[in-house]
């Protein structure tokens, strides 16, 4: 945490983290929090992400079906040109993380 308060709006996070086997860092802001639809938007601020692509924002959900509770993330961005791919990788990111989320509270 570089500055406020984890679950409020406003919060700067920094992470450290490896995509495509390199050790990149990003900084982004919480931009968003909707309890009623269990909604948080990250949006990128800084870091190696933003060399690839002009803005960047994650946005995560939960949704309820049955008895069930599924997790939605969403990417949105801006290629700096055309040739630049989806970012899909970086989707494998944060399901490495979410993955040892779970590991980790499980303890």
């Amino acid at each position: 945490m570089v500055s406020g308060e984890w679950s409020v709006p406003g919060a700067v996070i920094q992470w450290h983290y490896y995509h495509d086997g390199k050790k990149e860092t990003a900084k982004e802001i919480i931009e968003e929090i909707d309890d009623e639809l269990h909604k948080i938007v990250f949006k990128m601020i800084e870091g190696d992400i933003l060399e690839v692509y002009n803005s960047i924002s994650f946005t995560f959900m939960t949704k309820d079906v049955g008895d069930k509770k599924f997790v939605i993330w969403t990417i949105e961005f801006e290629k700096a040109n055309a040739s630049i791919l989806d970012p899909t990788s970086y989707l494998d990111v944060v399901c490495g993380i979410v993955g040892n989320m779970d590991s980790h509270f499980l303890r």
